[in-house]
């Protein structure tokens, strides 16, 4: 599951050296002849400090607020430190660095990251899709796994495999003008792979275009609400899990009402004769739709498991601390956070026992994306200090790895049961399954066909997110 300590060929040679949890920290380069260290510090996923690695002095400093979204850089390697700032596109790429009004850096890629234009000033590793980029091999630091741009291929096999086909080296679903993969391993068409079993597996007959519609409302939530982490299921830093949760069952029950809403108004357009103007009523509830299913896969992407509770872990606890196991770990741990998450009151329509009980607990923005966020807490890095329990967390943290394929399973069985369940409730107040077709499983495609200047699938899903804003 780590990247190994290798030796890398080329102009120069380098070697990396990663931490228990799979983090690149140091990393030697020889330049003429000269070796030369550069130590990495962390905050999650993302490398917050660079230093010297023979003298300890400070090189760099990083704002990076999300995972791989940087912000600034202050240089201290010349003469006096250098204030400059990202530019990203659309994508996350890094397009300049701008020192006060002038751009000392500017990057220019082609569709799989091979470098076209490479200006730079000021020293700067992060580049095509904010990763870190090996002058010495000329490939990328994708986290678990190196990615060589001139093949547009992974350099090892994908440590996630979860039925998303025979090749386990692909980089995005060989397609990077959409699709990102910042860790080297999930990448983020899973919610896109998740919805599409969804529509096949539920039991109805969707049409393409509008499974395509809900597809691309339930990746656009990843941009349009990027900071409103209750449609993502997490949690403030200092938020509590039973907020964090009551705030998503709150959205999940908004974004249900409002899918009723529309699909109610564009069946009712059906028999008032509106024209056909009713159907952007029904692909507005088709692309809520998506949204519902992008908080409802999140749930079990963004936890952290209760694994406090374990009988191995309360006596190592206790003797870390040396007290007794139930008032010095166990107890304090109890008192700190609270019991284990239990099930919470969901919609009515989302019956048990699809929400009965929450994986883990909501994680924080630090805690997402990092490589090992299925074990990660402040008490398992504490552990990491004491020789005896390296093997333990090593072995639990590739395990934790092992098993992501399971949550992706119940992602997508959560995302069946979400879709038949909003099917069953139109049913129940009376839809005819000619009115389900017409205005929900096949709503685009008789848009596109009766409605001489639709919009575009872009502008529906723009139109309902203002709406769900509201």
């Amino acid at each position: 599951m780590f990247l190994p300590d290798i030796l890398l060929g080329g102009p120069n040679d380098a070697k990396y050296r990663h931490d228990a949890l799979g983090r690149r920290i140091l990393r030697y380069t020889a330049v003429d002849g000269k070796l030369v260290y550069e130590r990495y510090f962390y905050d999650g996923a993302d490398v917050v400090a660079d230093y010297d690695g023979r003298t300890g002095e400070l090189r760099a400093l990083y704002v990076t607020p999300f995972l791989d979204e940087n912000l600034l850089k202050e240089d201290f390697t010349g003469p006096g430190p250098v204030l400059a700032w990202y530019t990203q596109d659309g994508l996350g790429s890094v397009r300049q660095l701008v020192v006060g009004d002038s751009v000392m850096n500017s990057y220019a890629y082609t569709a799989w990251g091979v470098p076209l234009q490479w200006h730079e000033k000021v020293s700067n590793r992060y580049t095509f899709t904010a990763r870190e980029y090996n002058p010495e091999t000329s490939n990328y630091y994708y986290r678990l796994r190196w990615y060589a741009p001139i093949l547009g291929r992974m350099l090892t096999r994908d440590p996630i495999v979860y039925g998303l086909g025979p090749l386990l080296y692909p980089y995005a679903h060989n397609n990077p003008v959409i699709w990102v993969d910042p860790m080297g391993m999930w990448c983020r068409g899973g919610h896109e792979v998740a919805t599409k079993h969804a529509t096949l597996e539920c039991g109805e007959k969707w049409g393409k275009l509008t499974v395509r519609l809900l597809q691309k409302a339930n990746m656009r939530t990843d941009n349009d609400f990027k900071y409103d982490l209750e449609y993502h299921a997490m949690r403030q830093e200092k938020e509590s899990w039973m907020a964090a949760r009551r705030k998503s069952i709150e959205v999940m029950k908004k974004l249900f009402r409002k899918a009723v809403q529309y699909a109610e108004w564009c069946r009712d357009g059906f028999y008032t004769n509106w024209g056909r103007g009713f159907y952007p009523h029904g692909c507005r509830a088709v692309a809520i739709l998506g949204i519902l299913l992008h908080l409802v896969q999140d749930i079990f992407a963004h936890y952290v498991p209760d694994w406090r509770w374990s009988p191995v872990t309360c006596v190592l606890g206790s003797i870390m601390w040396a007290g007794n196991p139930l008032t010095s770990f166990c107890l304090g741990t109890w008192l700190r956070t609270g019991p284990a998450p239990r099930g919470v009151g969901v919609p009515s329509v989302l019956k048990k026992p699809l929400f009965e009980q929450w994986p883990g607990y909501p994680m924080t923005m630090k805690q997402h994306g990092f490589a090992g966020d299925r074990s990660y807490s402040p008490e398992r890095t504490v552990l990491v200090m004491y020789g005896p329990v390296i093997w333990l967390l090593y072995v639990s943290w590739i395990d934790d790895h092992v098993a992501r394929w399971k949550d992706f399973a119940k992602a997508k069985s959560a995302s069946v049961k979400t879709i038949q369940g909003f099917i069953a409730f139109l049913r129940k107040r009376g839809w005819k399954d000619k009115e389900i077709h017409c205005c929900v499983l096949k709503v685009w495609e008789n848009y596109i066909r009766d409605c001489p200047n639709p919009m575009s699938m872009e502008e529906v899903i723009s139109d309902v997110i203002n709406k769900v804003r509201r």
